[in-house]
């Protein structure tokens, strides 16, 4: 079985013939990060777990439906793709607070406990004493953890989908895999109702991106997971336009007109360079290229 190190998961591709895909993907269980051609990768682990985040959200910022295999297979109505950042959200958040509960609070008859001081004066007889009342017993508050609550039987889904995908690059943990029974509707609307009834930010920020992640989820098992592009040529090109370029490039588009012999003209259309790059009163046209010299 292949090794479960972080290095031993990372490549740099060729791009000769068919080695030519950049991003992450599984096979047979087994996760592998494929980084493009002429990247040096960290030596440390924690400088390649920040390679790897970093190649993450290169991809997320520069790959489009026409030239990525990030969005093969998900439904129209999930325009975000595979939600990896809601992935890695969800681990983060697990780390931090572990399964999402609600709280059923309940009143009970105790001698210790936090007083409901209503509920104790209208439903508990008092002691007098010298004209002043004194109770023995008191109406308390008391909560417990409701785990069968469904938002925590999806959140629990959601923690094992997120780990079952991006949890390799943290840790080599694996939550167990719940039993939900649910359909993938029902735990939508179950998520979709607390999100619209809670005022806490921070659970807000968690049922989104719950939802991100049941969006994502395949009515069927799905082992060749894919998230990168098989043309990062044009990852490249944004990148490099992205750093030198300015916005309103259209404006130096070169453009040839033919002078036909019977007085019409004829527009020839734009030439459209990868990056222009203004510097010092100069106008620099740059034509970016991913492949290896020679």
């Amino acid at each position: 079985m292949a090794n479960n190190s972080l290095f031993d998961r990372c490549r740099t591709n060729t791009n000769i013939d068919s080695d030519v895909f950049v991003g992450i993907r599984r096979r047979d269980d087994y996760y592998e990060v494929n980084f493009p051609l002429g990247y040096h990768r960290s030596e440390d682990e924690k400088g390649l777990r920040k390679d790897i985040l970093s190649l993450i959200n290169v991809l997320a910022k520069n790959t489009d439906k026409k030239k990525s295999e990030i969005y093969v297979g998900l439904n129209q109505d999930d325009p975000a793709g595979i939600p990896v950042q809601a992935y890695l959200y969800l681990i983060k958040d697990f780390f931090e607070r572990g399964y999402y509960k609600e709280y059923d609070t309940y009143r009970q008859v105790a001698k210790r406990g936090k007083i409901d001081w209503s509920r104790t004066i209208k439903t508990q007889k008092p002691i007098l004493q010298d004209n002043e009342a004194y109770y023995l017993d008191f109406v308390v508050k008391k909560t417990t953890i409701n785990e069968d609550e469904l938002i925590t039987i999806v959140h629990k889904y959601c923690v094992y989908e997120s780990f079952d995908k991006f949890g390799w690059l943290f840790t080599s943990f694996v939550p167990p895999k719940p039993k939900t029974g649910l359909t993938r509707k029902i735990m939508l609307s179950v998520v979709k109702n607390k999100l619209q009834n809670t005022f806490n930010d921070r659970n807000k920020q968690l049922f989104r991106n719950m939802i991100a992640v049941i969006k994502a989820m395949k009515d069927d098992t799905d082992s060749e997971f894919r998230y990168g592009t098989y043309r990062f040529e044009y990852v490249w090109e944004k990148m490099i336009d992205r750093v030198f370029g300015i916005s309103e490039k259209e404006e130096y588009f070169p453009k040839t007109t033919w002078n036909l012999e019977d007085g019409r003209e004829h527009d020839n259309a734009f030439l459209e360079p990868d990056t222009i790059m203004l510097l010092n009163g100069k106008v620099y046209v740059f034509d970016a290229k991913y492949y290896k010299f020679g």
